[in-house]
């Protein structure tokens, strides 16, 4: 094996580049010394998204994965060994790689991906035949008589084992032969033998997809109309041929059929010889590509003038105009740009647009329901309040009854609605009943949320009281059917996978929220498409699209909510579903979504000039007009204002605030730490006195450690781990979810667990729930009456209340 250890040239200050061979690691802990202590994270999977056209089409999907860190072992040819850290998706023995790295004291930390490559002749050296054939699930007796078997002489290569095992079969009527065939992990080393660009270049542009590609688990494989194999070989033929083509995804989606698989310019300039197989017209066409990108995001616009795209590209990438029309004109002819009136547009983004507003059209001329106010409130609706009268609906306990705070043993009664809404809200519920499409936008605490669940439940109330006297009046004429009679308290209309009106939000938290605010049917924008996508696997006429009878639909947060999702939402429920009426809640004032295009204050901006759209102007929430006032400041990027000061000298003890303090400046003295500030605001900080109702927000993992451990401290009376470092959960610590899951999944994998209990007397169940909502209280073990939707969101606090036998995985 050669192996080489050399300057970097240009790829980055104080690099090295190291080649060499993996050697097998023990007990090498990971190590984030060398970092800030943001490490890359768990090894799990980010969420993914498909658009609607990508869902019909039925576009392979390959996930994306967060490769976590891990230390390993490289033996260069010269014999030196290295300790590098990084993100080593293969790690075997086998494996030759190459990876640029930054010397740290003692350790190498890796600068970019490595690049991987399989020597034939590698399986014989030492132990790394017995090892790859325990890793293919060659075990006992079997690996044994195998090895005692095999010839000495030549050694085992990669290209040779299989032709090995058929002869063991044959001469000792033994078989290894189906422990190689159906291995997944054996079918990629195999693999690995033709596809030596592919190990090469991949790790490098596709980092966040290598896990799905290379580690195919059985779930990962079954989402794939063919083998994912198969898929390496096409790419291998693309990077030999046209590598370029890995820099778009739209061809990529038109090619090989995949979603999400699109390398940037950057990891490009990762793979220097690979930039000599490109020809300037589509290297220019990269460049100019990622400049779009890059300025839509950075502006949030779907598009970008022509005329300030040029000259960035000629002055930054040393272009010339000719060939920055050239390549503009390239990326136009493949479907990858748009351009209208001196505007470039993506393709994907602004065909997103065009979506929206032509379903929106169509959600117009669709018939929908339209009923008056009277009919639903009553003749004083539109009566203005009583200015002596507060609004009662909109005080923390009315508006909001999951914070009436725990154990208060009251029960919210809410006011009939013709006295709770103000003269904006009562317009608003005008334009929702009157119009199929209604936008409301308004701060925190103006009651858009309530408007819309008081005027939906008025709606479905006043059409369930009609279907019963339909029912009842039916019920006293000879030989009707049995379905026709009903009872009083459930309606045929109420059954429950009978989806009419969905509130929807951007967020599993949001979402949540809104649904035991309204007790509506609520679910994230990306659940629906999910949802879709899930139906259309089945293939099956005799089960209904669980959103196929939804005639409402309501965005909350929709100032985050991007136009790639919203338009996929839209198309889904318009044309598989019956959606007639749209209600969308925000604030135009907020930041938009972090990706291009601005929604909420498009369609508001629109939709205006039809009298479609209003602005909630009261705040209901009197303690929260501080927390409104500095939103609006920080949207406006003004300095927020504070209520007071705190400074916090660690020599002595600092004076606290008072508990009607909202907005607070603690300032540091120079020596005084992290923790020497928490332990001074848990002793004394207002609004700190108990974990059900205080919270900290920290944006670095070491911070988040930090901070949870002093807390467990201090309100549980113990520390997060035991003395094996394992994590040490009790009775009423506080919890937080950290992804989105259906109860019904954990019940089920606690179910695993608790069959596995018996042979590891470790494993056992949490059981956790959230006191502030009983409600909404949800135990992680079996329980009666549990729908498919209920689910734990991203964000949500939870207090243990029960612990038997806790099962742990990390």
């Amino acid at each position: 094996m050669s192996g080489s250890r050399g300057r970097s040239r240009g790829r980055g200050a104080g690099t090295v580049e190291l080649r060499g061979q993996l050697l097998p690691v023990k007990d090498l802990a990971l190590d984030t010394g060398g970092s800030d202590g943001d490490s890359d994270g768990p090894n799990d999977s980010d969420p993914e998204f498909l658009d609607a056209d990508e869902i019909e089409g039925g576009a392979r999907q390959v996930r994306s994965w967060r490769v976590q860190r891990t230390k390993v072992l490289i033996k260069t040819e010269d014999s030196q060994e290295y300790i590098v850290n990084g993100p080593f998706v293969l790690d075997d023995p086998w494996w030759t790689v190459t990876v640029r790295v930054k010397p740290l004291q003692s350790q190498n930390y890796a600068t970019e991906p490595p690049s991987y490559e399989l020597h034939d002749g590698s399986l014989g050296k030492g132990s790394n035949l017995p090892l790859f054939l325990h890793k293919c699930g060659v075990t006992g007796p079997v690996s044994k008589d195998f090895m005692d078997w095999l010839p000495r002489y030549p050694p085992v290569s990669f290209s040779t084992l299989m032709e090995l095992a058929s002869d063991f079969k044959l001469e000792e009527n033994k078989n290894i032969l189906p422990y190689l065939e159906k291995n997944s992990f054996a079918a990629f080393t195999f693999l690995a033998l033709q596809i030596p660009l592919v190990l090469k270049y991949l790790p490098k542009l596709l980092p966040s997809k290598i896990r799905s590609l290379f580690v195919v688990d059985a779930n990962y494989q079954k989402s794939f109309e063919e083998p994912p194999h198969s898929i390496l070989c096409e790419i291998e033929v693309m990077l030999a041929n046209d590598p370029w083509k890995l820099g778009f995804g739209m061809i990529m989606f038109q090619e090989l059929h995949l979603c999400g698989c699109e390398a940037t310019w950057e990891s490009f300039l990762q793979c220097e010889d690979l930039l000599k197989k490109i020809p300037p017209l589509k290297m220019n066409a990269l460049i100019i590509y990622s400049e779009i990108k890059k300025r839509c995001m950075e502006l949030g616009d779907v598009y970008v003038e022509l005329s300030e795209l040029t000259t960035a590209v000629t002055n930054a990438q040393d272009m010339s105009t000719e060939g920055a029309w050239e390549a503009l004109q390239f990326l136009k002819e493949h479907g990858i740009v748009v351009m209208e009136q001196q505007k470039i547009f993506l393709y994907s983004w602004y065909w997103y647009e065009v979506s929206i507003a032509d379903y929106i059209q169509k959600i117009i001329l669709r018939n929908s329901w339209n009923f008056d106010i009277d009919d639903i409130f009553g003749n004083d609706a539109c009566a203005e309040k009583n200015p002596d009268n507060q609004d009662t609906l909109h005080s923390q306990t009315a508006a909001h009854p999951a914070d009436a705070g725990e154990g208060s043993g009251e029960k919210v009664t809410e006011p009939k609605p013709s006295t709770q809404l103000d003269a904006d809200q009562k317009e608003a519920a005008k334009k929702i009943l009157a119009n199929p499409v209604t936008v409301i936008s308004g701060k925190g605490g103006c009651g858009k949320t309530t408007v819309v669940s008081l005027v939906f439940k008025s709606v479905m109330e006043k059409e369930n009281n009609e279907i019963a006297q339909a029912c009842k009046a039916l019920e006293e004429d000879i030989g009707v059917s049995d379905e026709w009679f009903c009872d009083d308290k459930t309606p045929s209309s109420n059954h429950k996978n009978l989806i009419r009106v969905l509130l929807t939000a951007p967020t599993g938290k949001a979402a949540s929220l809104l649904k035991k605010k309204t007790g509506l049917p609520a679910a994230t924008l990306h659940q629906v498409t999910c949802s879709y996508s899930n139906w259309r696997k089945l293939n099956s006429d005799e089960i209904k699209w669980k959103f196929s009878n939804v005639e409402a639909l309501v965005v909350d947060e929709a100032s985050l909510v991007s136009v790639r999702i919203f338009s996929a939402v839209l198309k889904l429920l318009y044309t598989h579903g019956k959606l007639a009426k749209l209600v969308i809640l925000g604030d135009v004032r907020q930041l938009p979504s972090i990706e291009p295009g601005n929604m909420l204050a498009d369609t508001f901006t629109f939709l205006s000039s039809l009298n479609w759209a209003i602005e909630l102007r009261t705040n209901h929430r009197a303690e929260s007009q501080i927390i409104v006032d500095n939103a609006t400041r920080i949207s406006n990027r003004s300095s927020v204002e504070f209520d007071t000061f705190v400074h916090i000298d660690g020599m002595k003890s600092s004076e606290m605030p008072s508990e009607d303090s909202k907005f607070i400046l603690v300032s540091l003295a120079d020596d005084v730490d992290l923790s020497t500030a928490i332990l001074a605001l848990l002793k004394s900080g207002p609004g700190l006195e108990d974990d059900k109702h205080s919270q900290f927000i920290a944006f670095r993992r070491k911070d988040c450690l930090l901070i949870n451990e002093l807390c467990c401290k201090h309100y549980s009376d113990h520390t997060m781990k035991d003395s094996r470092s394992k994590y040490d959960f009790r009775c009423g610590d506080k919890v937080c979810c950290t992804k989105n899951a259906y109860v019904k999944d954990l019940l089920s994998r606690l179910g695993n667990c608790s069959k596995d209990s018996q042979e590891d007397p470790s494993s056992g169940i949490v059981t956790i729930s959230q006191p502030q909502l009983d409600e909404a209280k949800l135990p992680l073990e079996a329980r009666n009456g549990i729908e498919d939707d209920d689910r734990l969101c991203n964000g949500e606090i939870f207090f243990i209340t029960d612990v038997s036998r806790f099962y742990y995985t990390q």
